[in-house]
């Protein structure tokens, strides 16, 4: 991370804390005044543990669970719920790009595939449920939590 270039840096949390804590002071205002609300959050596996090269986007998705934690805690006497999803890695086109741009194709994919228990990559399906349950009234005592969609990576 030494070696991280600052624009980077910024750009990364930009994207993936600072427009979490702005869409949810967003929602929020409409929120209060109803009593009632559910936000869910995407967070990642990363959000628990780093691999070599991945310690930056590691802290981004650490401080997208402590944001949730935070709005939760605060916003629970108003009836809103926060709550977060961690996916491990999700079989998209992204993660094909991915693959395609370390030249390794099918071996990239095995690998990636068998870091997961279950042998598999998640399919966004999977992860949608998981935020569909977190919405739900299913889930109605549930907040500062995250869901973990990660076919076992992290057991």
């Amino acid at each position: 991370m030494s070696d991280f270039p600052l624009d980077d840096y910024d750009r990364l949390f930009g994207v993936n804390v600072r427009s979490v804590f702005l869409c949810s002071r967003r929602a929020i205002l409409g929120m209060i005044p109803r009593h009632s609300g559910t936000i869910i959050n995407l967070a990642s596996v990363a959000s628990y543990r780093t691999w070599p090269g991945d310690g930056v986007y590691s802290t981004t998705k650490a401080a997208v669970l402590a944001l949730t934690k935070a709005f939760a805690v605060d916003l629970a006497p108003h009836g809103i719920r926060i709550n977060a999803v961690a996916p491990a890695i999700v079989d998209t086109p992204m993660t094909h790009r991915a693959i395609a741009v370390e030249r390794n194709g099918d071996q990239g994919r095995a690998r990636r595939e068998g870091l997961h228990p279950l042998g598999r990559l998640a399919r966004a399906e999977e992860v949608a449920d998981a935020i569909f349950f977190l919405a739900s009234p299913s889930a109605s005592f549930t907040t500062g939590s995250c869901l973990k969609v990660d076919g076992g990576l992290l057991a």
